[in-house]
């Protein structure tokens, strides 16, 4: 997802800025050729008055030359007819009066003609001057809607993918949250296991002591068995020893004999049989402890494996769940770099629109300049809307302090001062080049919260949105402050409040305060701004030193 939505916005980047040098080509292409045309017709038109100076300047000359003939020829008249009537002469005076009036006439309309061209040409250079202006004028506000327009899509997108990343942040807590309860279950199953593994292994203990009861009690069977067994041997030896004397006796010789034999083989044949019998109980009970050993170490070894795959499961919830956090901190620091890059192109995006301002004056020369008014202000400055983009507090007490009560505008105001004055401790830092600090202010005279929206006001200060607080409000590249705890930053002057009151505010620059108390970097801080008097009890305690308040405020206001 990262990867993907870098390259989208890499190509979106490279998109809109070959659309806009495009667009800035061809504008500038069609400026030549309107100014082209211009010039033509203004050539055109200078071509036409000088040749119609040229024929009025022949005609005059024409009129001079009868005028000369006409005289040339009246004192040759004369010198023919002098003694001619007077009748004559005043026809020909009449003739040279009507011919002078004729003469101013023409002269006058010739003027009348130049003024008339001259007029005709500056209207028209005029309205070819408006209409170059308008159609500048005309492109470069449909440039900057379209810019405002695909900037609103971005940020619209980039809304849409922090909706997403947002969601897919939830519902890795919530895996989170369910891996939790799993291991709660997992514990409770593994729990479950051990009580049944314990159980089993008591049944274990049980069949060993089972068995090493059979066993002892084999074995006194065994002992019994053997008792028994010499008794039988001493008894057949007390009977063999009977059929002895009897035999020295020689007392039934021949039965003796046979019963002799056929008790010696009933001795033997139980012999052999309890020596089976023996054998086979003896075989029985290595069997039965094999058995039972075998029973028990199947068990241990069943024990063992379920507590390895317990502790594989417990060191694998683990691992999911650092992998889980780890994977949601990455997407934040991804959303946080993708911000930091949506940023960064409103900042070129203004640097673009500069730059077309300086081309736009370099190209027109002399005359009034109609890129004189300022640019209307991105997105970063002023929303959709029509309001300044501003800090959360600043912008609350903006839209809703008119119906709030005296007590909550104090509380109010105190939270949006702390949020600007810990925004001007921001700037100087060169490896957050977005986060310049505090110098412009809206009209209310509170932060723009953007680092787009202060250097935008940098480069565009004439622009009334931007009030000014001053080049030592804020460190390089904002201001001329050495640092950002030596910016001038102070909150605004008293304002209106409810009831007729007024607020006024001070704030501690490095410090956190309690209602009896203050922690700062420097014990010798002082509050900066009108309403230093909210401080006065807590400062009557000694101010305690934290290097752990860097970059902190504390802002307090008060009614009178």
């Amino acid at each position: 997802l990262n990867s993907t939505f870098a390259t989208s916005n890499s190509a979106m980047v490279s998109d809109v800025q070959g659309t806009l040098g495009q667009e800035m080509s061809q504008l500038e292409s069609k400026l030549v050729a309107v100014r082209s045309q211009s010039l033509a017709r203004l050539g055109r038109q200078k071509v036409t008055l000088a040749n119609l100076d040229t024929q009025h300047a022949t005609a005059i000359r024409n009129l001079q030359t009868q005028l000369t003939a006409l005289r040339t020829r009246l004192q040759v008249v004369e010198s023919y007819s002098r003694g001619r009537t007077s009748a004559l002469v005043t026809d020909t005076e009449d003739a040279e009066a009507d011919l002078r009036t004729r003469l101013r006439s023409m002269t006058a309309s010739r003027q009348q003609q130049t003024e008339s061209i001259k007029a005709a040409t500056d209207r028209t250079y005029a309205a070819l001057q408006d209409d170059w202006t308008s159609r500048v004028t005309t492109q470069r506000d449909w440039l900057s809607r379209s810019i405002v327009t695909r900037a609103s899509a971005l940020d619209s997108r980039l809304q849409l993918l922090s909706t997403q990343l947002t969601n897919q942040i939830q519902a890795l807590d919530n895996r989170l949250a369910a891996l939790s309860r799993q291991d709660d279950g997992s514990q409770e199953r593994i729990k479950a296991l051990i009580a049944d593994a314990s159980a089993q292994r008591g049944a274990v203990e049980t069949l060993e002591a089972k068995v090493s009861g059979t066993l002892e009690l084999d074995k006194g069977r065994v002992v019994t068995y053997a008792h028994e067994l010499e008794t039988l041997q001493d008894s057949t030896k007390t009977e063999v020893e009977k059929l002895q004397r009897q035999i020295d006796q020689n007392q039934g010789i021949s039965v003796s004999s046979a019963e002799l034999l056929r008790t010696l083989t009933a001795l033997k044949r139980d012999v052999k049989a309890l020596q089976q019998q023996e054998g086979q109980r003896d075989t029985s009970l290595q069997a039965r402890m094999r058995s039972s050993k075998g029973a028990a170490d199947s068990t241990r070894t069943y024990l063992e494996s379920q507590l390895g795959g317990l502790e594989r499961m417990l060191t694998h919830d683990s691992n999911e769940r650092r992998r889980g956090r780890s994977q949601s901190e990455a997407k934040s620091a991804a959303y946080q770099m993708r911000m930091d890059r949506y940023r960064g192109d409103l900042s070129r995006i203004n640097t673009t629109w500069n730059e077309m301002d300086g081309i736009a004056e370099v190209s027109t020369r002399g005359g009034a300049h109609p890129f004189d008014s300022p640019p209307a202000p991105p997105e970063a400055v002023v929303s959709g809307d029509g309001k300044t983009l501003l800090n959360m507090y600043c912008a609350k007490y903006r839209d809703d302090a008119a119906s709030w009560s005296i007590s909550k505008q104090v509380d109010e105001l105190s939270k949006c001062f702390s949020q600007d004055c810990q925004q001007s401790l921001e700037g100087g830092d060169t490896n957050r080049p977005d986060h310049p600090g505090c110098r412009f202010l809206d009209s209310n005279g509170f932060c723009f919260a953007h680092g787009a929206a202060q250097t935008w006001c940098r480069d565009n200060a004439r622009s009334p949105v931007c009030k000014d607080g001053g080049a030592r409000w804020a460190a390089p590249p904002l201001g001329v402050a050495a640092s950002a705890s030596e910016a001038l930053w102070r909150p605004g002057p008293a304002r209106a409040g409810a009831g007729g009151k007024s607020i006024s505010c001070a704030c501690m620059k490095d410090c956190t305060c309690s209602s009896s108390k203050c922690w700062c970097v420097n014990a010798d801080a002082t509050p900066v701004g009108d309403g230093t008097q909210a401080y006065m009890s807590i400062l009557s305690n000694p101010i305690s030193s934290s290097s752990s308040k860097k970059g902190s405020c504390d802002c307090k206001c008060l009614a009178q």
